[in-house]
This record gives C-alpha cells, sequence and structure tokens, in this order.
C-alpha cells in the first residue's frame, strides 16, 4: 500500500482509465463474437462473456475502430505518438504486432517531415486487413506485413472491398476506384463543393470539398446531405441544409470538415446485406439495393439492423430508452421495449443488433431483449480520497 500511495505522489493521471477500469466515455465501436460482447468505448476495449462478466480489456487512447478476424483483434486509433494499428490475440488481449502508418507532411517550421497519420478505420479484406489511414489505404497480412497500399490526395474516412476492386471514401469528397494492384481504376465525385461567398461583396472567399462519410457496396452517404448510389451513380438528397446554416459553418470553420467539427460524420451508414439505413440527428432512412423503402423522421440515438428488421433506439427526457423494431420492407411496426437508463449527460449511444442487442453509452453497458439481461454502469471517472498530504484513487 505504502508503494502504491508513494506512486500515486510521484506521478501523473494520464487518464481515469489507468485507476478506473469502468470509466465513462463514448463509445466508438461495437461487436458480438462467440459468446463474446466487444465495445470500444472511453480509451479502453473491453471484451464482455455471455453473462456479462468483464472477461479482458485494455486501455488505449483514442480509439477509432477495430476489427475482430478468427483469432485477432486489430484496432486503430488517431493517436500519433505510438503505433496506432495493433493487434491482439481474441479474446485474451495479448499483444501479438503493430504498424505504424507515415507520410511526410510540412509543418510550421517550414519542413518536410515523416510523421505517424490518424487512423481512421479498419476492416477485414479477401488479402488480410485494410487500414485507411490519414491519405492512405493500406492492405496487410494477418501477420502484419505490408501487401499494398493506395495513396489519395486527402484523407481517407472509410472504405469497402467489392469485385476485386477497393472503394475508398475521402475528404475531398470523391471515391477512389481501386484494383488490386492498388492501381487508380476510377475517380468518382459523389459529393458537392460549398462555395463561400462574402455577403457584401459577393466576392468568393473560398471553395470547401465536402466528405464522402462512409461506403458500402452500394451506396455512400456525403457531408452535404446526400446519398450516393454507386450502381446508378445518382445522387438523392437525404437531409437539406439552408444557406443560412452553411454560411455560418463553413465561414467559422474556413477549412475542410474534419474530426471535432459538427459537421463530422452528419450522415452515418450502416447496412446488412443489401439493406442499409442512413441516418442523421433527426431522420433515418432504409434502402435495398440503393433504392429508398421507407423513411421516418425521429431523432434516434442509435439504429441498426437484424434478420430483416431495423432496430431504433430512442430516449426520453426522462431517461426511459424504448427499443423499437420495424419491417425492413414496409416500416410497420413490429414491436417495443422500454429500459430505465442510467442519468447520463447528453450520452452518445451505439448499438448492435440482434436477438439479445448489444447497448453501449457514456454511461453503462448492457446487454437487452424485451427487458435488461444485464448491465454494467460506466459512471464518472477516477475519484479519489484525500488525508493531508496524501490521495488514493480508486
Amino acid at each position: 500500500m505504502r508503494a502504491l500511495l508513494v506512486a500515486l505522489m510521484t506521478f501523473t493521471i494520464v487518464s481515469s482509465a489507468q485507476i478506473n477500469t469502468l470509466a465513462g466515455g463514448a463509445p466508438a465501436e461495437l461487436d458480438a463474437v462467440g459468446n463474446y460482447y466487444v465495445a470500444a468505448a472511453g480509451g479502453m476495449l473491453y471484451v464482455f462473456d455471455s453473462a456479462g462478466g468483464l472477461f479482458s480489456y485494455l486501455t488505449i487512447g483514442s480509439l477509432s475502430d477495430f476489427k475482430v478476424v478468427g483469432d485477432t483483434i486489430v484496432v486503430t486509433t488517431t493517436s500519433q505518438d505510438f503505433p496506432n494499428v495493433r493487434a491482439f490475440s481474441f479474446p485474451a488481449l495479448e499483444p501479438k504486432w503493430d504498424f505504424e502508418p507515415k507520410m511526410e507532411i510540412f509543418d510550421l517550421s517550414l519542413v518536410w517531415t515523416e510523421r505517424q497519420t490518424r487512423s481512421w478505420a479498419v476492416e477485414a479484406v479477401s488479402s488480410g486487413i485494410g487500414v485507411a489511414s490519414g491519405y492512405t489505404l493500406y492492405i496487410l497480412s494477418m501477420d502484419g506485413s505490408l501487401v499494398g497500399n493506395f495513396t489519395a490526395e486527402s484523407d481517407v474516412w472509410d472504405f469497402t472491398e467489392s469485385g476485386g476492386k477497393y472503394y475508398l471514401a475521402t475528404q475531398e469528397g470523391a471515391i477512389y476506384v481501386v484494383g488490386s494492384d492498388f492501381r487508380l481504376v476510377e475517380k468518382i465525385q459523389a459529393c458537392r463543393d460549398y462555395e463561400l461567398v462574402d455577403r457584401v461583396s459577393n466576392n468568393t472567399i473560398d471553395t470547401y470539398s465536402r466528405s464522402v462519410w462512409e461506403i458500402n457496396e452500394n451506396m455512400a452517404v456525403c457531408e452535404d446531405g446526400n446519398v450516393f448510389k454507386l450502381a446508378s451513380r445518382e445522387t438523392e438528397e437525404f437531409r437539406k441544409y439552408s444557406e443560412s446554416q452553411l454560411y455560418t459553418y463553413y465561414y467559422q470553420g474556413r477549412r475542410e470538415s474534419g474530426i471535432g467539427s459538427s459537421m463530422f460524420g452528419n450522415l452515418k451508414l450502416a447496412e446488412d446485406g443489401d439493406t442499409s439505413i442512413v441516418h442523421s440527428i433527426d431522420k433515418f432512412a432504409v434502402y435495398k439495393g440503393g433504392q429508398m423503402q421507407w423513411e421516418m423522421d425521429t431523432a434516434a440515438s442509435a439504429v441498426d439492423i437484424y434478420d430483416g428488421e431495423v432496430y431504433v433506439l430512442t430516449v426520453s427526457q426522462q431517461g426511459v430508452e424504448f427499443l423499437r423494431r420495424y419491417s425492413v420492407e414496409t416500416g410497420a411496426l413490429l414491436g417495443e421495449s422500454e429500459f430505465k437508463a442510467l442519468s447520463c449527460n447528453n450520452p452518445t449511444y451505439k448499438m448492435l443488433a440482434g436477438e439479445k442487442s448489444f447497448i453501449v453509452n457514456d454511461c453503462e453497458v448492457k446487454l437487452v431483449d424485451t427487458g435488461v439481461v444485464w448491465y454494467v454502469p460506466r459512471a464518472g471517472g477516477a475519484d479519489f480520497v484525500e488525508d493531508g498530504s496524501f490521495r488514493v484513487y480508486y
């Protein structure tokens, strides 16, 4: 105990997660693999067993995504200080290998220097593992060695593999189609630029590209509020922004949207086979093979698809969660469950739908069906008790 107290007096607490295993924080990604439920949230990677027991965990700051492939889980982060693509055994989370994606950047000292890029997404592909980091898509083998890569002209937020090609969603609003030989096949402009015009002089201040945030085999979602259909190359308006909203946002930002911007990921995409859901803060729409089936105006906290049903989670002002199931084909309400949530300040939700649905927010983790099967609270960060010059954190 004396050694613990001395250590706590000597070193700065870097993260509350170092002290409190279940410290609060927004969820980044979820998965269910065999008898395990996996969540990346608040700088932690958790593996829960089917009864809700914490089987294993890791403290990994700035988590952006993960993917479980067989007995390996590959994790990406936006950190630029340590290798931000890391592989661990699954479910034990023992280290296996790491990878550092790098590119040359022009820094404030007016010199070119090589620096690690932020990693945004990881997916299983036919050749192993794909990672979107900075401007580049990397394909790695399952032992972490580089198979090949392709570099775009802006950040690659997301990607998908289809028909032996890779489709890259980028910050410049373009979709890059890349062959298995890592050569460019086609570049498709999917999102409209925004021209910022001075309201007094009527002169153009600047033109801003708007991102393709996410992509699957059928469609992509754009920062401009549109859906881009890959087969027909048609654009369909999903959410309309007023000219006043756009002018205020881009005038204040004076740059393309990036991590931390209020428009970052303003449209999101979920999929299950040929069914996709596009959703924003106030509506969602269901598509089959790129064709809209139906839409609903509602402030959904999370949406997902499972077994021909759309799962929609909403939260009342009184902190009651409602999980409703709708038919993918018709939009008919198929069922509703109600749960009491822990008190939480403006929580971000993630949901993985299933026979039992896995729900995570900043303050709790739970598994539900018609009721709560199990839950684990994640209240607050590290706290301490103090006696004179001593503090004990817990």
